[in-house]
């Protein structure tokens, strides 16, 4: 027909189709040599992830009409969204941002991601390949709240594009003709550079309110380094480096007195010194701003992205080892962290620089330096309070 005509609902499927609740069925004749195996794997591939940036939809399922209960299901819910007017280049966009929750499948339930949709005027002389081009275009980020997965490129329903850092991305791309890739034309390099400047904006928007989850929004280098080509080059250049740029611009954190600092005032230990140099021994020790324990994520990605921002100190075993020119510092604490700092101090090759320090916690409760070759005193495992040495003061 030439134009749409009306017909009779068809007849109820179990579990599929119901006339009654105004579903909208779609008849898709497959070829002969397609079975029900293999539409499970593609539903399966699509899985919950092509639900991201869908306005309404919120399940995907797979019914085996032969097969009575099997039924794959892949569905999430989404918060009211919450708008905010975010920077954008020289302006501001309303932004709406929802928290998405994983319900199905079982294996994947809880896992949780932070939207972000918008929609910005298309500036005069940008135009698409081979399509009208809009008034307005639209722009959205998914965040993974854990970041252990990878992104996609979406334009509205998932591209089998990686993006490898976690976040997704969504415009309204030029893609080839079998929606494989995006094409290598001015429209699409727009818009990588579009994704960036919201990406900035939503991640310095995501420390403002709760630093300690905003960290999976900054792509690390590994991440971003993983596509090659003229794709990579958009990721690397226009998404990922535009948020860090804006990040070494823009971020302040604030300090253990809640005062807003920027990047290149603050310091952080080693991942190796985590749990033993503390928040406090570190401002002890320098004086400078401080990563506090509610800036940090749990698994510490933090350290691996001011790492790359490169404007914040990283303490080392050296500042470290000054905390037993301190003696109110060290005082009072447990015999297994003198042990973990004496480990450390080996494993570094700095063993001798420990023993140079009043580093040696006795059983009585002193804090003492290892005596030197030639000196009557002596570390010993154990005494009699009886025997000479320990009534002379020389057997420690």
């Amino acid at each position: 027909a030439e134009s749409p005509v009306a017909v009779s609902p068809a007849e109820p499927i179990p579990q599929g189709y119901e006339p009654g609740r105004r579903d909208t069925m779609l008849v898709v004749p497959l070829n002969a040599g397609v079975d029900g195996a293999d539409v499970r794997v593609a539903v399966a591939e699509l899985g919950v992830g092509s639900l991201l940036f869908l306005k309404t939809v919120r399940r995907l399922t797979f019914v085996d009409l032969d097969t009575p209960g099997q039924v794959d299901a892949y569905g999430l819910t989404a918060d009211i969204p919450q708008a905010a007017m975010l920077p954008f280049f020289h302006s501001e966009l309303e932004v709406l941002t929802a928290e998405l929750t994983v319900v199905e499948p079982p294996a994947e339930a809880g896992a949780r991601y932070r939207r972000y949709w918008t929609r910005r005027p298309t500036p005069n002389g940008q135009v698409r390949a081979n399509k009208a081009t809009g008034r307005i275009t639209p722009l959205g980020l998914a965040v993974a709240h854990i970041p252990d997965g990878r992104g996609h490129l979406y334009d509205r329903v998932r591209m089998p594009v990686e993006v490898r850092f976690p976040v997704s991305l969504n415009a309204q791309f030029d893609p080839d003709a079998a929606r494989s890739t995006v094409l290598p034309v001015d429209w699409n390099v727009h818009r990588f550079k579009d994704l960036g400047e919201l990406l900035g904006s939503a991640t310095l928007a995501a420390f403002a309110a709760a630093p300690a989850g905003a960290w999976s929004h900054v792509p690390l280098a590994a991440e971003a380094d993983g596509i090659g080509g003229w794709l990579g080059d958009r990721l690397r250049e226009d998404v990922a480096g535009r948020c860090r740029a804006r990040l070494i611009s823009d971020l302040r954190l604030p300090d253990l007195d809640g005062q807003p600092r920027p990047l290149a005032e603050f310091v952080y230990e080693a991942a190796e010194l985590g749990g033993v140099l503390t928040p406090q021994d570190q401002a002890a020790l320098t004086n400078a701003a401080v990563i506090g324990e509610g800036l940090r994520d749990v698994g510490g990605r933090w350290r691996q992205v001011l790492a790359e921002l490169d404007l914040s100190r990283c303490l080392g075993l050296d500042e470290a080892l000054g905390l037993f020119d301190r003696a109110e510092r060290v005082e009072g604490r447990e015999p297994a962290w003198f042990v973990r700092m004496a480990a450390l101090a080996g494993r570094g090759k700095r063993f001798d620089a420990l023993l140079a320090t009043r580093s040696i916690l006795l059983a009585d409760g002193r804090i003492v330096q290892a005596p030197l070759r030639g000196e009557p005193s002596v570390l010993v495992r154990s005494a009699s309070v009886d025997s000479l040495g320990v009534r002379l003061g020389l057997a420690w």
